[in-house]
């Protein structure tokens, strides 16, 4: 079929995932053996390596089959500004929410497997690299992952699973992706959300825009508790307040998606 995705199966996707991770340790091996010194985390080869091999595996799978960039990205049949201008409050309602609650989430893993220091500074070189860092953070990770996660493999698993079985397998190897086991069940909701947003939307666009809003709130969320992290070793948990409010705020995004998504099926 040369209008499909050849990833249609979970095997196959897992196995483009493990050579797509092999090949961003090959890059960082090379560069480093190259005189090029820099520590895990730092943006500016971070986001090279990122970009680069992304591009090289998404490009060779779309090549392979015969697949339109256009149709990859936008497959609706609305426009693209229509379709972001309709969505663009609800998506913000649920996605800025989301950081709130999500973060809580991690903290409770936290409790459980406290993070090494190193994991922790690689994560404050990835979030603090100035410029470098909101381009790689805002602009080119929600791109690249939303391309190769929701445009490759969960469109190829809707040729062969239920949409919800779809949506689960391609969350499933988001998370993985990010290799941190504190991030597991935040990275694996996300992906879930994201997923949902791009099969009712038939759109990455809606996708892209949610996962860069969330990427910059996650980084303004950073910036603003990174010291306090550093200084106490306690995890923190958000107040009950700001919690319940972030949930709300969230449920009514999704609330409203889903009113909006489903009267634009109609």
């Amino acid at each position: 079929m040369k209008n499909s995705i050849c990833i249609s199966s979970f095997l196959g996707a897992f196995f483009v995932l493990a050579f797509l991770i092999a090949l961003q340790m090959l890059a960082s091996l090379v560069l480093y053996e190259l005189g090029f010194k820099f520590e895990a985390g730092d943006p500016n080869f971070s986001g090279l390596i990122m970009l680069f091999s992304n591009i090289i595996v998404i490009a060779a799978l779309v090549h392979h089959n015969g697949f339109s960039y256009k149709n990859l990205f936008h497959e609706n049949r609305s426009t693209v500004k229509s379709t972001i201008l309709l969505l663009v409050f609800p998506i913000l309602l649920t996605f800025v929410g989301s950081v709130f609650w999500l973060s809580d989430l991690t903290s409770l893993m936290l409790l459980f497997f406290p993070a090494h220091i190193d994991e922790y500074l690689m994560m404050s070189r990835f979030l603090s690299g100035g410029l470098v860092s909101i381009v790689v953070v805002c602009i080119i990770a929600p791109l690249m992952e939303e391309l190769l996660f929701r445009g490759v493999m969960l469109r190829g698993f809707l040729k062969h699973y239920s949409e919800y079985t779809s949506i689960m397998l391609s969350a499933m190897l988001f998370s993985l992706a990010h290799l941190t086991l504190i991030q597991l069940p935040v990275t694996y909701i996300l992906g879930t959300l994201l997923g949902w947003l791009y099969v009712r939307t038939k759109s990455l666009w809606p996708s892209i825009l949610a996962h860069a809003i969330y990427n910059t709130c996650v980084m303004i969320f950073w910036s603003v508790s990174e010291e306090k992290i550093h200084q106490d070793s306690v995890t923190e948990f958000n107040s009950v307040g700001v919690t319940a409010i972030a949930i709300i705020s969230s449920a009514i995004g999704f609330y409203m998606l889903r009113l909006l998504l489903v009267s634009k099926r109609g």
